[in-house]
């Protein structure tokens, strides 16, 4: 199965057979819709990018909501302490109600009219009433105005307190509400960007299988156009041994295959993977599986009137060693036997190509 990192290497590939009548061109293949391919990348990068931001902003929403929890709990401690005091101040007021409930009975045993005074301000229903019966408690013995002083204080401090903490107990509240809203809003917000990434990966995902099942039909008809008389009809003669002959016959069994970046067979093959491949069959080992260092692995370079079956050939565009990029095995005729590029298949084609650069040949 092609690769898809090959498929996206292949911006585009020539697709020539070398038949008896002669070389026939395909049109390079090109990725199928691939602008929508391009527009998905561009979705997904985009997508990418606000799943990111979204990230960041759930990881401060979150830390606001557990500030407002936090806060929240500080509350309730705060507000069980309140109620404490608040329940002490009760039982003090219900102490000072007991004394004075005691002083206007002492009061009715002297036959004063304390008593009356005094059940006046027993029957107040608020501090406001308290105000307004100043006057009874203006009569009231030294220690009855302090334990009245006390209770109408206490009262006071407790309303204050309990507003003040219900205040607060209900902003922590509110913001903690909120903090919880925006965390929920984030992440719902990511979960809708996850789908669409998720979409957008199984669009492209459905394309580049088409576009590699297009390959695989492409490669296979390029192989049914090599026919069976096309793989006979170079008889090898005249090679340097009869080893790099049994390479030149083990190369062009190959013919048909497919093109496999960083394939050495034997069911695929790139072009210095198909050299490797056939000598070393042959019984030459130590082949290396690089087009350029193949180059050098004999000192013997015919040129190219003095080529014979077998020869390696090599091209380079800046005509160079060091450049090769390229190379195949010459079955005479001037032509070669390679495995050219991807979305193409093991063939027999011209040597007769502008970056030809030189030959090596090997015993």
């Amino acid at each position: 199965m092609v690769g898809v990192l090959a498929l996206w290497l292949a911006v585009g590939s020539i697709v020539q057979l070398a038949l008896a009548t002669g070389a026939i061109a395909q049109s390079p293949p090109q990725k199928p819709n691939s602008p929508e391919i391009a527009s998905i990348d561009r979705d997904l990068a985009k997508v990418l990018g606000e799943l990111e931001r979204l990230g960041e902003e759930e990881q401060i929403a979150t830390e606001a909501y557990l500030r407002a929890q936090d806060e929240l709990e500080k509350a309730s401690i705060a507000e069980a302490s309140t109620r404490a005091v608040v329940d002490e101040m009760r039982g003090r007021l219900v102490n000072a109600r007991a004394v004075l409930a005691m002083r206007v009975a002492a009061a009715y045993k002297r036959g004063s009219d304390w008593g009356y005074r005094l059940s006046l301000l027993l029957q107040v229903r608020s501090l406001g009433e308290v105000g307004i019966a100043s006057k009874v408690v203006s009569v009231v013995v030294g220690q009855d105005q302090r334990t009245v002083a006390a209770w109408k204080e206490a009262e006071a401090d407790q309303a204050e307190a309990e507003a003040a903490l219900s205040r607060v107990t209900e902003e922590k509240a509110a913001f903690a509400k909120e903090a919880s809203i925006r965390l929920q809003e984030i992440q719902r917000a990511i979960e809708t960007k996850q789908n669409y990434r998720a979409s957008l990966e199984s669009h492209k995902r459905a394309l580049l299988e088409a576009y590699e099942q297009e390959q695989r039909q492409r490669e296979e008809q390029a192989a049914a156009a090599v026919t069976s008389s096309d793989k006979g009809r170079f008889r090898v003669a005249g090679a340097a041994s009869d080893r790099v002959a049994r390479a030149v016959e083990i190369a062009l069994g190959q013919l048909g295959k497919p093109y496999r970046f960083g394939a050495s067979g034997p069911d695929a093959f790139d072009c210095s993977g198909l050299v490797m491949y056939a000598f070393e069959q042959a019984g030459l080992s130590g082949i290396p599986h690089r087009a350029d260092l193949q180059y050098f692995l004999s000192d013997r370079h015919p040129s190219r009137a003095e080529l014979m079956p077998g020869d390696l050939v090599f091209f380079s565009k800046p005509g160079t060693p060091e450049g090769v990029h390229h190379d195949g095995i010459y079955v005479g005729d001037g032509m070669m036997v390679h495995a050219p590029q991807t979305g193409d298949v093991v063939k027999v084609s011209s040597i007769d190509r502008s970056d030809y650069f030189g030959a090596t040949r090997l015993a």
